[in-house]
């Protein structure tokens, strides 16, 4: 419901001014018409009202044109309040995505180091890395998924297994495991990877760069 004070309902009660001021300018013009064909009939009143009419056809417009150019500069004034909204909701989605990019690597790295052979270290290493940096550049894809279920998806690619006890310590898992304390739908810990990792479920972590 909109609010007597809010944006839309000041420029709807603006647009109805504008059309009540419009339609007195129509009526005057109207009475004008009706006057000049007196005049023309030789049937016009002892006094003259031209003048009069043409004061008040003169403030209609005026009104008219002023509410107009106010109804023009609030909508003007909406759109970029929009605009700069939508630009603070996209910062504060790639500050949280490169921090959570950032949890997220650490946590594969970690997982790495403890469970990989010696020898397999450097090249999951730098298959991490690849993974991590072969999508989009706007980090603000990390934002859009918890750090567990990113770090659960990146390791089963990499087929790494994860012992989700080495990371009941960090901020962001207590607080996804507080988040599904609330909410049993909230899958945390994340399920734990399987042999199959299927093609699908790996797209979607996150997003790929298109072209």
């Amino acid at each position: 419901m909109i609010g007597p004070d809010s944006a839309e309902a000041r420029l709807a009660m603006l647009g109805e001014l504008a059309r009540i001021g419009l339609n007195m300018a129509r009526l005057l013009e109207r009475q004008a018409e009706a006057e000049a064909a007196a005049v023309e009939a030789d049937d016009a009143p002892p006094r003259a009202t031209g003048p009069d009419l043409h004061l008040k056809f003169n403030r209609v417009a005026r009104a008219v044109r002023l509410t107009l150019a106010l109804q023009a500069r609030l909508e003007a004034e909406g759109l970029e309040q929009a605009r700069k909204a939508q630009a603070h909701d996209l910062a504060e989605r790639r500050r949280l995505g490169r921090a959570r990019k950032a949890e997220v690597r650490r946590a594969a790295e970690l997982a790495i180091a403890t469970d990989s052979p010696e020898h397999e270290k450097e090249r999951l290493f730098e298959a991490l890395d690849e993974r991590l940096d072969d999508y989009e550049a706007d980090d603000a894809c990390f934002a859009e998924r918890p750090v567990g279920e990113q770090v659960a998806l990146i390791c089963r690619y990499l087929g790494v297994t994860l012992d989700w006890s080495l990371f009941e310590d960090e901020d962001w898992a207590m607080a996804e495991a507080a988040s599904a304390a609330q909410d049993p739908r909230a899958p945390f810990p994340p399920p734990h990877p399987g042999e199959d990792a299927s093609e699908p479920e790996l797209r979607a972590f996150p997003r790929r760069a298109s072209g």
